[in-house]
This record gives C-alpha cells, structure tokens and sequence, in this order.
C-alpha cells in the first residue's frame, strides 16, 4: 500500500478507536493537522503523528500490506 493508503488506512482505525481514548486522542491540534496532511495529499506529515497517537492508545497500526494489490504472475 502506498504511503496516501497507509495515511488513509490510520485516520480510519484512529476514527474507529480514539472514541476510547478522547481525553488522550480526540481534537488535538496535531491530529487535526495530520489528519489534514493527509487529505491534502501530504501523508509524510501526517504518518508519524497519527502513528505515534495509536501507539501511544496501545492500539496495532494497520498493516501496510492490508491493501497491497496482488502480484501479477
């Protein structure tokens, strides 16, 4: 899966589970704005912090493969 997937595929699982954790994870600036950087077609700047948010909630970061399209034989 390509990093704007990978950017795509955290928003999702930090949508799905940070209703747990809102005191630590919901309406942060940081989140805000990553989660902007990846809408906005720049997931290296989104990545590490909603990487950080979800392992700071103790939650497993989807795989990158998830979504990898099959090999061609």
């Amino acid at each position: 899966m390509d990093d704007a997937a990978y950017c795509q595929a955290l928003i999702k699982k930090y949508h799905t589970f940070a209703p747990a954790h809102r005191s630590e994870m919901a309406g942060t600036v940081d989140v805000n704005v990553a989660i902007e950087q990846c809408r906005t077609g720049n997931p290296a700047g989104g990545i590490p912090v909603l990487e950080k948010k979800l392992r700071d909630a103790r939650l497993d970061l989807p795989s990158r493969d998830a979504a990898a399209p099959a090999a061609k034989p």
